[in-house]
């Protein structure tokens, strides 16, 4: 698929980028983050949103921000190359493709006149898309005739 093509490359482009980019470059990133997680609330409505985040994850940590800043102190380039190998890369340091989960989500509509079924088109990507990966799947899929 394009899209999911276009989005590797940004990865392998965003690596590269993210290689060369010099060590106060890369500081000035993580205190803009700081002092992105140290800014006040702008309303009551925000704040309760990140608290009930706490409640629902029974983390109840209500001073969260606090400690990732702490926690943002310590980081270094290494360290955030490495997730970013290990999470997100599509190649391994040795260049082979490495195991990870991706799902490519693509949203199309039908022509002016309305004409296209929604199902349809639907069901020719998910087809397209097993037939790339020799149809490989986690389960059973039933698709229209």
């Amino acid at each position: 698929m394009e899209i999911r093509d276009r989005l590797e490359k940004f990865i392998i482009d965003f690596r590269e980028y993210f290689l060369s980019m010099e060590n106060h470059v890369f500081i000035e990133n993580v205190v803009g983050l700081a002092k992105n997680k140290l800014e006040m609330y702008n309303s009551l409505e925000e704040e309760c949103g990140d608290l009930w985040s706490e409640i629902v994850d029974f983390r109840y940590d209500w001073q969260s921000h606090l400690s990732e800043v702490a926690h943002l102190q310590n980081v270094t380039k290494k360290q955030v190359l490495e997730a970013f190998d290990s999470w997100i890369f599509p190649n391994g340091v040795d260049g082979k493709p490495q195991s990870r989960r991706l799902i490519t989500i693509v949203v199309e509509g039908g022509d002016n006149e309305g004409n296209k079924d929604p199902g349809l088109i639907v069901d020719e990507r998910v087809k397209q898309f097993h037939e790339a990966i020799e149809h490989e799947n986690w389960g059973i899929i039933n698709f229209r005739k």
